[in-house]
């Protein structure tokens, strides 16, 4: 698969990327028998098709089919085999090199959410989970984890927009994150440590693209601002299903430990402006200072939800951070010592601290 064939196949991605199967057109060619099962293996086989950008692209075909297509078993498992096969090039300079943010995020939403209504997601997130039970950053762990850091980086990019484009694409980032957020299948996931402050980050970054366009939209043209108000009903939305849904209750308590006072202070700056943001997590009367230290994370400060001994530096830190480096940097950020598989351990009896803590203190109240 390369040469003209490459130039034959992006013609081909480019015409599908502006097509709209929602108007009364023939879909005889995407319900072929052969094309359909083609660029499945495409999607999942680099020997066939080296070009990770090439490949990447299949999304724009994959998510067009009817949503139907992806009932089968055999083409639904294939499919998210090619997210996991593809998970190292899932943040935006491999998925979005010609700036295709949005699209190619709703194409991507689109087929998990298919999957996840009939079921093929449910190994991703059977085997995330057991992953980080074990300490382990196995394949499923590194597409959930890459899959929430394209939302960040996407949140994160629209700020660099005018403020019309940008607070579009936060808004849309900001419904499709929340989309993701109840995914069945993987929710399980997301509630455990490790990728649950991950998926808090990412929620505040989100938050903060929001909060901040809109501010400068409001100053510098008030009258399009209220035109665009309606556009953070998503994140009001949100934050409300947070603060009331168990389902969320770990991503909650995140909320509430590690970034209650930063959007408390963003939530009056906005309010001071005449922009009100519902729902955000209510900063605890408890000062930061009461925290114990040795509950805190020794590379972040943040607040453990799981406390991690590293052997070589006999430091303390989070899964959330652990996970981080076996990702980007699997070294002991302290020693520089490599991160394997034993290097590192749980320490239950401070977590058990820890969680004795939470449960008396005002601040998950």
């Amino acid at each position: 698969m390369t040469g003209q064939w490459e130039d034959v196949l992006r013609e081909i991605i480019d015409l599908a990327r502006y097509f709209e199967p929602k108007n009364n057109i023939n879909l005889s060619a995407l319900e072929s028998t052969t094309l359909k099962p083609w660029i499945l293996k495409i999607f999942t086989d680099p020997e066939m098709c080296p070009n990770p950008y090439l490949r990447l692209k299949m999304v724009y075909l994959i998510s067009i089919w009817p949503k139907n297509f992806l009932q089968d078993a055999t083409s639904g498992m294939q499919a998210a085999f090619g997210l996991v096969i593809n998970r190292k090039y899932m943040d935006v300079a491999h998925l979005m090199p010609e700036g295709d943010h949005i699209q190619i995020l709703s194409s991507i939403m689109d087929i998990l959410i298919s999957l996840d209504e009939y079921g093929h997601l449910a190994a991703i997130g059977t085997a995330a989970v057991d992953q980080i039970k074990g300490i382990i950053v196995g394949p499923e762990v590194s597409l959930l984890y890459n899959l929430v850091q394209v939302f960040k980086q996407v949140a994160e990019e629209s700020l660099n927009l005018n403020e019309q484009e940008g607070l579009y694409m936060a808004k849309n980032v900001f419904y499709l994150y929340t989309v993701f957020l109840n995914l069945r299948k993987l929710r399980k996931a997301y509630g455990a440590p490790g990728l649950v402050k991950v998926a808090a980050d990412t929620l505040v970054t989100i938050t903060v693209s929001i909060v901040t366009i809109s501010l400068a939209l409001h100053d510098n043209d008030g009258g399009k601002y209220n035109m665009l108000v309606s556009y953070l009903d998503h994140c009001y939305n949100c934050y409300k299903d947070i603060c009331k849904n168990k389902i969320f209750r770990s991503l909650s308590q995140v909320q509430r430990l590690d970034h209650a006072q930063y959007l408390s202070s963003l939530s009056k700056k906005a309010a001071d402006s005449g922009i009100f943001f519902h729902h955000f997590p209510i900063q605890s009367q408890e000062s930061s200072e009461e925290v114990p230290k040795e509950f805190r994370d020794s590379v972040t400060q943040a607040v453990m939800e799981a406390p991690v001994l590293l052997h070589s530096s006999k430091m303390v830190i989070d899964e959330s951070t652990l996970l981080r480096l076996l990702l980007e940097s699997p070294m002991d950020p302290f020693t520089r010592c490599p991160l394997d598989h034993g290097s590192y351990s749980r320490l239950p009896e401070l977590l058990a601290d820890i969680l004795a803590w939470k449960k008396n203190t005002k601040v998950l109240v």
